[in-house]
């Protein structure tokens, strides 16, 4: 079986899609999969090509910038003819939102498609360029969505209240994410021990978020809830557009002693700063967070998580509430902060939660798991539609 991967960017780019597919992609050879993948080039340092293994390609295209959060390629077009004639794959694998995936309406000719849809595209009313490009965009994605012969939506929740998804339920097939804890750094116990010294001191409780600093993700709740918060410690990793917003809210509320924003780490600095962390928080105020693959991340390393019920979106069950953590309703700082320093407080559930978050993981959330299905899925797709 060989599958063209059409992704937006691939590792080392930052990203929960982009982790994911870099698994994927890895789990599925073992599955006698060989995939071709074709993504942006997130950084011009990066090389056009790399052999990751030897049925794992992945080719990067050339990229001027970006524009409302999307990649600049005019020539991926003309690559994704390439490698369609070059690798002769016997499906194509479109991993969205991805703007570059609808050049399949006009060039995958007959190959069927999959398409795995992330999340949808949504912004908030103000963003007002945002949401005309996507009008002009939607009906190009609804060709593809008629298109494709199988759609994977990663949970029941999403797929039941996506309004892309809703005229194609009959094509979706659920299948969570997952990652693969063999592959996850381990650092040692001086790393744990080290980097938690940089951030808090012994008697205080270190509380970590992870993510792409934009405005569905929640941060400015998260800062604001931290008033309340006594001998805790918060360290945000990543950045983006909202970050000198969210700087600006640390120093206007005077926390710069209780909110450490960290920027991008290596991924051996994050796993040490999960494996540190008492607990994990993850305040998304919109369901754009589809999923949070940062939780099965947080819960590799037996941390508790926070994360919030967005409708229509899977955090609050991937992250289930009493089990692996605690489920607030987003976008109310009061129930963030009680949540928080009731894991403070109470270090018996703090540690019954965090074992409890691996065996989760573990049961439900593995890439091999994943990769078995969709190799399946590959296979129904190749037979004649119905």
């Amino acid at each position: 079986m060989r599958v063209l991967h059409i992704g937006k960017y691939f590792p080392p780019a930052p990203g929960g899609m982009e982790s994911y597919l870099g698994e994927l992609v890895s789990a599925l050879e073992k599955e006698g999969v060989t995939s071709y993948v074709l993504a942006h080039r997130w950084d011009s340092s990066e090389p056009a090509v790399t052999q990751i293994s030897a049925n794992v390609t992945v080719e990067r295209v050339p990229t001027y910038g970006q524009v409302c959060y999307v990649p600049v390629a005019p020539a991926f077009v003309f690559y994704l003819i390439r490698a369609i004639r070059k690798f002769k794959p016997d499906c194509i694998h479109i991993h969205m939102p991805n703007a570059s995936g609808l050049w399949n309406i006009l060039t995958s000719f007959s190959l069927p498609i999959v398409i795995h849809w992330h999340a949808d595209t949504t912004f908030p009313p103000e963003k007002k360029l945002h949401n005309t490009l996507y009008a002009f965009y939607r009906p190009f994605e609804n060709m593809l969505l008629r298109k494709a012969r199988s759609i994977i939506a990663t949970s029941e929740k999403y797929a039941q209240y996506s309004q892309s998804l809703s005229a194609y339920q009959h094509k979706c097939h659920i299948i969570p994410l997952g990652i693969n804890p063999n592959m996850l750094p381990t650092p040692s116990n001086t790393e744990i021990e080290s980097l938690r010294k940089t951030y808090c001191n012994n008697d205080e409780t270190l509380i970590i978020s992870v993510g792409r600093f934009s405005y569905y993700k929640g941060f400015h709740n998260l800062v604001e809830a931290m008033k309340q918060v006594q001998s805790g410690r918060l360290v945000i990793v990543g950045d983006g557009e909202e970050f000198n917003n969210i700087s600006q809210q640390i120093e206007a509320c005077r926390l710069e002693s209780n909110v450490t924003l960290a920027g991008r780490l290596s991924t051996q600095e994050l796993h040490t700063l999960f494996a540190a962390a008492d607990i994990f928080c993850l305040p998304s105020i919109e369901r754009t967070e589809a999923f949070g693959m940062v939780l099965l991340e947080a819960m590799h390393h037996s941390t508790p998580c926070i994360s919030t019920d967005l409708k229509g979106s899977a955090t609050g069950w991937v992250n289930e509430h009493m089990n692996s953590g605690l489920v607030v309703p987003p976008n109310n700082v009061s129930e963030l902060t009680n949540a928080i320093n009731s894991l403070i407080h109470d270090t018996t559930l703090r540690a019954e939660l965090g074992e409890n978050a691996n065996k989760r993981l573990l049961a439900n959330f593995q890439i091999s798991t994943t990769a078995k299905q969709i190799a399946e899925l590959y296979k129904n797709s190749l037979l004649p539609p119905s």
